[in-house]
């Protein structure tokens, strides 16, 4: 699992300023190459693996939200 935080004015981005596409494809990017990493990593060692990407301000509320989403 990865959480991006919402673009704002202080977006953490690579230039000064950034639009809110720009953002958006920074982090989708650096997400899906984060999550590509883990399941092939898990894939390899024959473990089932499910990715899941979410977008929220604060990165606990997302980490209950979704495994209470998945009964974990």
């Amino acid at each position: 699992m990865t959480v991006t935080e919402p673009f704002s004015v202080f977006a953490r981005c690579p230039e000064l300023e950034c639009t809110r596409g720009e953002y958006e494809k920074q982090a989708n990017g650096y997400a899906e190459q984060t999550l590509a990493a883990v399941a092939d990593t898990a894939n390899s060692a024959g473990v089932s693996c499910e990715t899941v990407h979410v977008e929220r301000e604060h990165v606990y509320e997302a980490i209950i939200d979704t495994a209470t989403a998945h009964a974990c």
